[in-house]
C-alpha cells in the first residue's frame, strides 16, 4: 500500500486514470492519504460516491518539521470539500 497522490501525479496521472477505470468496471475503491489533492476538482469530477471511499492522515502541526506531506491545515479543508461533496470520509 502506498500513498497514490505523490507529487509525481500531476504529470503523470496514473491515480486519475486508475480511478476512472475502477468506475467504469464497478470496482470499490478505498483511497489513504496524506495528500490535498484527492479533493481537487478533476478528481472529485470523476469519482463515483457509490464506488469511493477516502481516509485522509492529519498529523499535528509540529509533523511538517519532518514530513514531507501538505500542511494539516491543507487536509483538513480537503476532508471539509470531500464531505461537502456526499463522499465517504474518514480521518
Amino acid at each position: 500500500m502506498t500513498d497514490c497522490f505523490q507529487p509525481i501525479e500531476k504529470q503523470k496521472r496514473i491515480t486519475y486514470k486508475t480511478i476512472k477505470l475502477l468506475n467504469k468496471y464497478s470496482i470499490n475503491y478505498l483511497i489513504v492519504t496524506k495528500s490535498d489533492l484527492v479533493a481537487d476538482s478533476e478528481y472529485t469530477e470523476i469519482y463515483n460516491k457509490d464506488l469511493a471511499h477516502f481516509q485522509i492522515t492529519i498529523t499535528s502541526t509540529k509533523a511538517n518539521n519532518y514530513e514531507k506531506a501538505p500542511a494539516p491545515q491543507k487536509r483538513i479543508e480537503a476532508v471539509e470539500k470531500l464531505q461537502s461533496c456526499g463522499f465517504d470520509v474518514a480521518v
